[in-house]
């Protein structure tokens, strides 16, 4: 394989990983499906005060609105828009939780740097990156 090959190989792997479909696929195939936090929340509050549980669960629905709006703000993609929007509803439907939606927010922001990156690539925009 010539090193123009596997450049274009591992290109082609990055763009494919981080396509919104792809990626949101694993991403609610770990945190919906397979319930990874299943337990933890009953484990982890068990001994907190009922006024702890409702503070945290404010701070964490106002950190979750304050950056998905400024984010949403900022993005130029309306496809993309629309893709973690709904998205980010099937997740709320099923895990309710604030702390786990702040999280599901992060997954969303680090995804549209990826997919940036990814696409910035595949067009030529930017040198190829690797960080293997």
């Amino acid at each position: 394989m010539s090193r123009e090959q596997l450049s274009e190989s591992f290109v082609d792997l990055v763009r494919n990983t981080y396509e919104p479909e792809a990626y949101f696929e694993r991403v609610d195939d770990l945190y919906i499906r397979r319930r990874y936090y299943h337990n933890s929340d009953t484990a982890r509050s068990q001994h907190m005060s009922r006024w702890t549980k409702i503070k945290r669960g404010v701070q964490s629905t106002s950190w979750s609105i304050l950056v998905f709006s400024r984010f949403l703000f900022k993005l130029d993609n309306r496809k993309l828009l629309d893709h973690y929007v709904s998205r980010l509803f099937n997740f709320i439907k099923n895990r309710p939780q604030p702390e786990r939606i702040a999280g599901y927010i992060s997954e969303i922001i680090c995804h549209y740097h990826f997919y940036r990156y990814s696409q910035d690539m595949a067009n030529g925009r930017s040198e190829i990156i690797s960080t293997m």
